[in-house]
């Protein structure tokens, strides 16, 4: 383990041991940054801007989730919302959650061709960020479409 996954790892436990210690006495931790979800205002349809007002806070709850709970990603700027597909005609929205992968060099991936580490990075954290999108109520949106 490298020293920066090491001095990681040592902030990730003291801060779930500092969350634990405080238990019920009402300390909250840090808010994730508010600009990471698209506000329904930037959309440019009405289809857009319905979906982001329904499900603000659900958009509010998956950036929260991937801030506390996946440190090694980062939410880029308006990365969550209902997106439309440029290369398609209408207005089909999907969910969208765009993030960066904060990955140090590490010797096993070092050896790795790129194409092995988009593999690798993909089959890491794709799976659970999907399962953090998919709730009931957005895959039975009909004004969600799903993957274009």
């Amino acid at each position: 383990m490298t020293n920066t996954r090491l001095a990681r790892a040592i902030r990730s436990l003291a801060a779930a041991a500092m969350l634990l210690s405080l238990g019920t006495q009402g300390a909250l931790a840090a808010d994730p940054p508010a600009d990471r979800v698209l506000q329904a205002d930037r959309y440019t349809s009405e289809k857009g801007r319905g979906l982001a007002q329904k499900y603000q806070a659900t958009l509010r709850d998956l950036n929260a989730k991937v801030y506390h709970c996946m440190p090694w990603l980062e939410v880029k700027k308006e990365g969550i919302g209902f997106y439309k597909p440029k290369h398609i005609d209408g207005d089909n929205r999907y969910l969208s959650l765009n993030v960066t992968v904060d990955q140090q060099p590490a010797p096993e991936f070092a050896r790795l061709t790129v194409q092995e580490r988009v593999s690798a990075m993909f089959s890491r954290y794709v799976p659970h960020l999907l399962r953090s999108m998919a709730t009931n109520d957005l895959l039975k949106d009909p004004g969600s479409t799903g993957s274009p």
